[in-house]
């Protein structure tokens, strides 16, 4: 019953993959590091301020000298997000918010899993290279749970991640002479 609500978001994000791929729509996969986890990551972007990622983060629990007992979790999520360019148009500042699924060892010395679902905020910074479909970014995300019980959740909470682009879209917004001839064979 658990890896329901986690299958479905994963499936919406593959969804939207393929929907981006049959409609020519830029979209992204890649991976995400934090200091206690990693994880795989997918966008799409249904026009060029709007994003949807998913996010699918492993965890386990907080390194030694960080504030905080938490274990092992295993999370998957969905982003809504808007993006605005800060310099030029490689990059870009991202915020925007969403919800994750998942279980989590909240304290490290008990060995139970429990469900947690709850709500994510994002703030970040990306840079897209111009000469090819690569993305970098790093972010802050931080997440309350609503179950088992309303908490602050510590995991996957700073992240630095790599994606690939993919779509014609995309790699023509990065390109700072878009009327140049070499471009032209791109649009």
């Amino acid at each position: 019953m658990k890896i329901k609500p986690t299958a479905t978001l994963l499936a919406l994000s593959i969804s939207a993959i393929s929907h981006a791929q049959d409609h020519n729509h830029p979209y992204a996969a890649g991976l995400r590091a934090s200091p206690d986890g990693a994880g795989a990551t997918v966008r799409y972007h249904p026009s060029e301020l709007i994003a949807i990622e998913g996010q699918l983060n492993f965890s386990g629990g907080r390194p030694a000298g960080l504030p905080s007992s938490s274990g092992k979790s295993t999370m998957a999520g969905i982003l809504a997000q808007v993006n605005t360019p800060l310099i030029g148009p490689q990059v870009m500042a991202f915020f925007g918010a969403g919800a994750h699924y998942g279980s989590w060892i909240r304290y490290k010395d008990v060995s139970k899993n429990e469900t947690m679902y709850g709500l994510d905020l994002v703030f970040g910074v990306e840079y897209r290279f111009s000469d090819m479909p690569l993305g970098v970014s790093v972010d802050v995300k931080p997440a309350l749970n609503y179950a088992p019980d309303v908490t602050y959740f510590p995991n996957n909470t700073l992240g630095l991640s790599a994606r690939y682009y993919f779509g014609n879209k995309v790699r023509m917004k990065v390109t700072p002479n878009h009327n140049n001839k070499n471009n032209s064979g791109r649009r």
